[in-house]
């Protein structure tokens, strides 16, 4: 009796409550990224996408983006939030999460990172690789484009200071897919700019998110899990969706419904379009004379499948390495599981899901060969 009246009282309250922790979530955003409550950002767009489109990256749109100083003591660019600048060091420099089931960076390695954001992936592939590696950095959003540059040739003045010696890197501002067209509509989130995407789908972004708070809420893993490492990392990655969610105790439906608004009031509502400029993985093999890709690194959000179907048939002998995010959505994970294995003949496949992501449509991927 009581614990039924507890839930009619839930219920009743929802809705207000609800709307209510949105708009201070909203609030808590526009705090979080005070450099586009004015008119920067459309400044920025403006002045670094021309009459045509195309992409022009410049260091006076770097130099507008806001710092974060990582716990290495490098001072990054970015065009998010800490929060999320955080989540991705962690992710690189702490759980190493494209260096596994075999993948590695060896030294003088070539890496390919098509989806590389602020650009915490090819710093650690840089370092990996050494002085007679080569990292091709490829983004599609300007603004994010404009960091990733900033970010690499920062790293790289860092590391020199301290004597230490990195892969040669470059990086091109485009989105890559299968060549069947030569510019896109690329939606950007301001609030996360993981989220940048090609196939925008507002309904799989909840479903997952979904899934993610459902992990969360239902408490740290047991110490000693495969998910035990990445608990901190998964709060600090909450934090940037609105930290009231993770401190909603016992009232979890509550919480969900929150983080349903959140996304739906505030991240989603966010996206915008920006033109961008389309290559395909073949087209920059052939423009910066790779004739080996050690590893090729892909996080597009849903277009995986374009990116890969990119690939000529006879440059895949090149490619020794594959780490990707996939997004099962239409069956396009045992699409890619098909043609990693049979196109381009990895001899080992492997498809995994984080703990903290069970129930979601995102997998990682990855393939060696012998």
């Amino acid at each position: 009796m009581h614990l039924q009246a507890h839930r009619r009282g839930l219920c009743t309250h929802v809705p207000a409550a609800a709307a209510a922790a949105a708009a201070a979530a909203a609030a808590v955003a526009a705090q979080q990224q005070p450099w586009r409550s004015s008119r920067l950002a459309q400044q920025l767009h403006n002045r670094h996408v021309n009459a045509r489109g195309r992409v022009c990256v410049g260091a006076a749109a770097a130099d507008a983006l806001p710092l974060h100083c990582l716990p290495s003591g490098l001072t990054v660019r970015h065009t998010s939030t800490p929060a999320e600048v955080q989540f991705l060091y962690d992710e690189q420099y702490g759980e190493r999460c494209y260096l596994q089931h075999g993948v590695t960076i060896a030294p003088g390695a070539t890496v390919l990172d098509v989806g590389a954001n602020i650009g915490m992936f090819s710093m650690f592939a840089a370092e990996a690789a050494g002085l007679q590696g080569f990292v091709l950095g490829v983004e599609p959003a300007p603004l994010t484009a404009a960091a990733l540059a900033a970010n690499m040739q920062q790293h790289s003045s860092w590391c020199s200071s301290q004597g230490r010696q990195l892969a040669r890197h470059a990086v091109v501002a485009a989105a890559v897919g299968d060549g069947s067209q030569t510019e896109a509509m690329l939606t950007v989130y301001p609030g996360a700019a993981g989220w940048a995407t090609l196939q925008r789908d507002d309904a799989e972004v909840l479903h997952n998110m979904q899934a993610y708070l459902d992990n969360l809420l239902t408490g740290p893993p047991a110490a000693g899990s495969t998910a035990a490492q990445g608990w901190s990392a998964a709060q600090r990655m909450l934090v940037s969706c609105g930290r009231w969610v993770a401190g909603a105790g016992p009232l979890r439906p509550l919480s969900r419904l929150m983080g349903r608004l959140y996304v739906q009031l505030v991240m989603l509502r966010q996206a915008e379009a920006v033109a961008c400029r389309m290559v395909t993985v073949s087209q920059l093999i052939e423009q910066h004379g790779i004739r080996r890709v050690d590893l090729l690194k892909v996080d597009v959000e849903r277009a995986e499948l374009q990116v890969l179907r990119g690939v000529q048939q006879h440059h895949w002998p090149r490619i020794q390495q594959l780490a990707m995010e996939v997004h099962d959505v239409d069956g396009q994970l045992a699409a890619v599981l098909h043609l990693l294995q049979h196109t381009a003949g990895f001899s080992s496949v492997v498809a995994s899901q984080d703990d903290m992501l069970r129930g979601s449509k995102l997998y990682n991927v990855y393939a060696v060969r012998s």
